[in-house]
């Protein structure tokens, strides 16, 4: 007992290190990934593994267009990426990276034709939006292979947006995926 109490070294939990202890490590290397902007990349010094970005502002500002933008040239560059996308279903972000790669609104396309087909029954003339351009369903096909052969992963909440839920299913595609 006595030898326990004199040669007793002061507790500390493996998390808290002396500045002295931390090594560097080949593991620990950091990759820098350019923004498809260039002011953003210079601005922000570009995207920084090991590191998550918040990006916020208010409803309909446009967050969710610029981060696909985002996870589209990550796809381009061949880097395998994961959206978590709470506010969407995983088809409705599917075909908003197919927007990207037709360069033109899917969903808004698709939901035009059915609802123009509702009005023809109904004897009622169609909308006509003025962003409306036609989508041949082989243009459509064809952008949706072309988006499969990439590493793209979505989250399918489920509706279940429990924060210890979501970090696992973060955790898993930063990791494993």
């Amino acid at each position: 007992i006595v030898n326990s109490i004199f040669q007793a070294r002061l507790y500390s939990p493996d998390e808290i290190l002396h500045v002295r202890d931390i090594t560097d490590s080949s593991d620990d290397i950091m990759s820098v990934y350019a923004y498809p902007w260039d002011d953003l990349s210079e601005f922000l010094l570009g995207q920084r593994s090991g590191e998550v970005s918040l990006w916020c502002s208010g409803t309909g500002s446009g967050k969710s267009t610029i981060l696909r933008e985002v996870a589209h040239h990550h796809l381009l560059e061949g880097r395998s990426v994961g959206m978590i996308m709470l506010e969407e279903s995983p088809e409705e972000t599917r075909d908003d990276m197919i927007s990207l790669i037709v360069n033109k609104p899917v969903r808004a396309i698709r939901a035009t034709k059915i609802m123009n087909s509702l009005r023809k029954k109904m004897g009622k003339d169609p909308i006509n939006i003025e962003f409306f351009d036609d989508l041949s369903q082989e243009e459509y096909s064809s952008a949706r292979r072309a988006l499969e052969s990439t590493n793209l992963y979505i989250y399918d909440h489920l509706g279940n947006s429990a924060m210890t839920n979501i970090m696992a299913r973060m955790e898993y595609m930063a990791v494993s995926l």
